[in-house]
């Protein structure tokens, strides 16, 4: 079996995967909200941020927080950008065909920082890693850093929906940012009307596996639960992989284990997808579990590369 047919045979799976589980036993019903806002907020008020509820003793220690905040992630985002040789791109007059193997060398104890395509499978790359090259005197192509945008949308087919859009920015010293912000409805029946809730996540990851095919990375920040009366926090342990089997195919896998507010908090996503030209259209599934509170629903949306 060549690469080509194991890709669409790991495509067929996922496929059927998902469809079992959005056509299985429907978890989301009608007032799932309310039941997730006892879970974020009746399970314990210490853990949740209570971003309304804060008394003016507090102020000190939220600006100290902030502070602190803001150094952590200015220093982060100084390191994506500077590892490696930044994110200047070196230009080249063959550019167009830059990814040759015979430039490389993984055998050597140590290597230079590898660099990025410009998004996956460009001008030939493998996936969006392109290995280092040892000879300091060699052209270098690439990029320093890699950043992509992703919009989706996704339903139960049932009651609820959602969208959202997400962001990623890593470099060449393995350090990267994201953040995520998701937006449920839910249809709470005839003359009800709908009901909004908002949940997002912003993470510091490190890419602890890197190979011309796959990416793996671990993180660790915070979640947040939003509605019309309340704005709760907790903590997020993050781990996320990007997967090149073949050019155009790309598989996506997300984990996220934490709290929100007093509830703990899990979210599982898995997509697939192509890449056509810096547009990466996908599908899948999206579950997440709020406390004793599900929701899921099948996933599609699109993904920027720069």
């Amino acid at each position: 079996m060549n690469t080509r047919q194991a890709a669409c045979l790991v495509t067929g799976l996922s496929f059927a995967f998902v469809l079992l589980l959005v056509f299985g036993p429907a978890t989301a019903r009608a007032g799932i909200f309310d039941s997730a806002r006892s879970e974020v907020r009746d399970s314990g008020s210490s853990s949740g941020g209570g971003g309304h509820h804060g008394g003016g003793g507090h102020h000190d220690d939220d600006d100290d927080d902030d502070s602190i905040l803001g150094s952590i992630l200015g220093g982060i985002l100084e390191g994506i950008f500077s590892g490696g040789g930044g994110g200047d791109h070196h230009h080249h007059p063959d550019e167009h065909e830059y990814y040759d193997e015979s430039y490389y060398s993984v055998e050597s104890d140590f290597a230079p920082p590898a660099r990025f395509a410009s998004f996956p499978y460009a001008d030939g790359a493998p996936g969006i890693l392109l290995p280092a090259i040892e000879d300091q005197g060699a052209f270098v192509p690439g990029y320093g850093s890699s950043s992509r945008i992703r919009f989706d949308y996704a339903s139960d087919f049932d009651s609820i929906q959602h969208w959202g859009g997400a962001v990623l920015i890593e470099g060449c010293s393995r350090w990267g940012i994201d953040a995520e912000w998701t937006v449920f409805s839910e249809d709470l029946g005839p003359g009800m009307g709908h009901d909004r809730i908002d949940i997002g996540d912003v993470n510091l990851l490190f890419r602890l596996v890197e190979t011309e095919r796959s990416l793996w990375r671990i993180g660790v920040g915070m979640n947040w639960f939003d509605d019309s009366l309340d704005t709760d926090y907790g903590g997020n342990f993050t781990l996320r992989a990007d997967f090149f089997p073949a050019r155009p195919w790309i598989y996506t896998s997300q984990i996220d284990l934490g709290k929100l507010g007093g509830a703990d908090y899990f979210h599982f996503n898995v997509t697939s997808g192509v890449m056509w030209n810096r547009l990466h259209f996908f599908t899948g599934y999206d579950y997440r579990k709020i406390g004793n509170v599900e929701l899921n629903g099948m996933v599609f949306g699109t993904q920027i590369w720069f």
